[in-house]
């Protein structure tokens, strides 16, 4: 069940999909999250809606359902920066909330060897003129630059600056490993603002939350393909932040989705119900 959904639409959704079945709901934030889990529920026990309103409207949709205790449903958004916000961001009883930044992250940690064979499968012209590169220092160098824009994106947020950080071209990033300085420059100059990038950067250079946080919480999915992309175009290898992110979403198997603490928590929330939630259309 799709569509472009506000708060009050997707709490209306929900009401009436548990009015219309016994079947157990699952509202997750947006279409790729959809597109993962579609294919590997068990549709007889559960359904399935994507709240394309955004994680916000997603979020107050679930407050609405708590408070007026509709039950059989849960609710998956992306935490995104809430682990840097102060005072912590309160869920409802019936979130759950992703790992890392967000689902997609977390099923790129879940299947390291998945994004090796992507690396691979996009260089393999490359190869075969003699470019030569180590899948796995790539792989590591797409999480360090993606991770590099996380003070940026966390200073924007605490200060409401407003700065535009969506598709982010990593492609302009001249040198790397990247500096603050450089990745200010990028930001201020595609945003309305005021904000200098020296002063930014001055700030990206005082931000210390992250400093003790590991590497794979600090950035999410369009982030890391974005960086991915950049990367392997400092290798000789050009592949779009699309292709890669696509190639990605393919490979997800059962194996990947069952080993995020999120899967576990629902396959757990519908066996109180007597519900099998996933089923497994993998092969292996």
């Amino acid at each position: 069940m799709k569509g472009a959904l506000n708060e009050n639409t997707v709490f209306a959704t929900v009401a009436m999909a548990r009015q219309a079945s016994h079947a157990l709901l699952i509202v997750v934030e947006g279409d790729d999250d959809h597109f993962i889990l579609k294919d590997h529920l068990n549709h007889h026990d559960v359904v399935l809606i994507a709240g394309n309103g955004g994680k916000g409207n997603v979020l107050r949709a679930a407050s609405l359902a708590d408070a007026r205790k509709v039950g059989g449903v849960r609710f998956l958004v992306d935490s995104d920066l809430d682990r840097f916000v102060s005072p912590p961001v309160q869920y409802p009883a019936n979130v759950l909330v992703s790992t890392t930044h967000d689902v997609v992250t977390d099923l790129l940690f879940q299947s390291p060897i998945q994004v090796e064979k992507i690396i691979d499968s996009h260089s393999r012209k490359a190869r075969r003129k003699g470019v030569q590169f180590s899948t796995s220092a790539v792989w590591a160098e797409a999480c360090e630059l993606a991770a590099a824009l996380a003070p940026l994106r966390i200073v924007n947020e605490r200060h409401g600056y407003g700065l535009n950080f969506q598709d982010f071209p990593f492609g302009k990033v001249s040198d790397l490993p990247a500096s603050n300085s450089s990745l200010s420059e990028i930001a201020v100059s595609r945003s309305n603002t005021s904000l200098t990038a020296t002063d930014l950067s001055g700030m990206v250079d005082a931000e210390t939350s992250h400093k003790d946080i590991e590497i794979k919480y600090l950035f999410g999915d369009h982030d890391f393909f974005g960086a991915l992309g950049r990367v392997l175009k400092s290798k000789g290898v050009h592949a779009s932040s699309d292709s890669l992110v696509t190639t990605f979403l393919a490979g997800i198997l059962c194996s990947h989705l069952t080993s995020t603490d999120w899967c576990g928590s629902l396959a757990s929330w519908g066996e109180r119900y007597g519900r099998k939630l996933f089923v497994c259309p993998c092969a292996t």
